[in-house]
């Protein structure tokens, strides 16, 4: 049976199209004025079906096709209205302009992107911003720090808690945890001790020096004694880089510093510094230089006028005359201060100078100062006494401000 829905489709559907010619002979269909097209064509129920769903469907596919809502947000120009709009974004100032006209479209706005907050490497030929960032520790280049664990389940065998230890033993795993507590060491006592970077970097570099010994041989404790070994040696290396870069630090300076007794500090210099001589002297450290020939210079006492005549309030002026009277006096052909220590001899020379010219530094702010008993002070004062004419010259006592007066009583020589 036809229906009467997809006959009305169908004579829509033919009568904008051209009409055919007429049949060659009238019949009484035609008189009935119906299409004799559409007579002669039956219609089933699931053919009408499917005409009149693809056609309902293709409508509407136009329908969502036309008022679809354009969800796509474009910046655009309300000044010269461009497009594509030419829109530049200023990083620096958090302003977008139009590269155009130049009207700036918005002010102070907040980059909500990641930051990368290194850029050393910038024009390196990786440009990978994916992983860790760079560590700033010039000495870890190169060292491969993988990540790999063994995990636990072994069906309680106790077989991965045997590989646990051998892969520990075999990447190295605590070695990089004592090199890593070690810098921190280093960078806390540095960043404490005021000291430019170049103390630090040395200083890092003799400790992965100590810690390849201590892989090859296999001895952990080796370089360190004590409940605080690590700050030991991380206090010994900073001493060593001090004394290379003529930056002058005493021991008891360091030991306080670090919070360890003098004797585990000086079991730890004696190794290390043994092994740094070593070192440097068969080029293992190139980027070490040498200084003067040597490769730690001595302290000497002069190097430590600067710090303790700053604490004391001391002016350049007498600083200068200070250094003037050690020189003499630590000259070999003297040999007025020969054994003693270089802490000893400057604080000595600077309460000599400040009883020769009545400074107001006293026996116990120079004592205090450079961490000095007053007895071993005034002892190193009273052997400068002994020898004033060699040590003073004749312009200061001219001018009056020097007098011996001034000085301790000494036996006559």
């Amino acid at each position: 049976m036809s229906s009467p829905i997809a006959k009305q489709a169908m004579s829509k559907s033919l009568a904008t199209s051209p009409a055919p010619s007429p049949p060659p002979a009238a019949s009484t269909t035609a008189s009935s004025g119906v299409n004799p097209y559409i007579n002669n064509i039956s219609f089933g129920a699931g053919a009408a079906s499917a005409m009149y769903g693809s056609v309902s469907g293709s409508k509407k596919a136009k329908a969502d096709e036309s008022y679809r809502q354009d969800l796509n947000i474009r910046l655009m120009c309300k000044n010269c209205r461009t497009d594509p709009p030419n829109i530049i974004e200023e990083t620096a100032n958090g302003d977008l302009v139009c590269g155009d006209c130049g009207l700036v479209l918005g002010d102070r706005v907040v980059d909500t992107r990641s930051e990368w907050r290194t850029f050393a490497n910038d024009e390196g030929p990786d440009q990978s911003r994916v992983g860790v960032g760079p560590s700033g520790n010039a000495q870890l280049e190169g060292i491969e720090d993988f990540g790999t664990e063994i995990a636990f389940r072994d069906g309680h065998s106790g077989l991965a808690k045997a590989l646990q230890k051998t892969q520990r033993s075999v990447i190295g795993q605590g070695s990089a945890n004592r090199r890593d507590v070690g810098f921190a060491l280093i960078q806390e006592y540095c960043s404490k001790m005021n000291v430019s970077r170049v103390i630090s970097d040395t200083a890092k570099q003799i400790f992965m020096r100590v810690e390849e010994v201590r892989d090859e041989t296999g001895k952990n404790n080796m370089f360190a004694r004590g409940s605080k070994g690590q700050d030991a040696v991380a206090g010994t290396c900073i001493f060593l880089a001090c004394k290379h870069n003529q930056v002058s630090r005493s021991m008891k300076e360091m030991c306080e510093l670090c919070g360890i007794a003098k004797r585990d500090f000086a079991h730890s210099y004696k190794l290390i510094s043994g092994l740094f001589r070593e070192d440097m002297l068969n080029g293992r450290l190139p980027t070490l230089p040498q200084r003067n020939g040597q490769v730690a210079p001595p302290s000497a006492a002069r190097d430590l006028l600067p710090r303790f005549c700053n604490r004391l309030a001391i002016t350049p002026r007498h600083e200068s005359v200070a250094r003037t009277i050690i020189e003499t006096a630590s000259a070999s052909t003297s040999g007025i201060v020969d054994g003693r220590s270089p802490i000893s001899v400057a604080a000595g020379t600077i309460l000599f100078v400040c009883m020769l010219f009545g400074l107001p530094p006293a026996l116990k702010d120079v004592s205090e100062v450079a961490q000095v008993s007053e007895g071993t002070v005034k002892l190193v004062t009273k052997i400068l006494a002994k020898h004033k004419e060699l040590l003073t010259k004749k312009e200061w006592l001219d001018s009056g401000e020097a007098s011996f007066d001034r000085l301790p009583v000494t036996e006559t020589k």
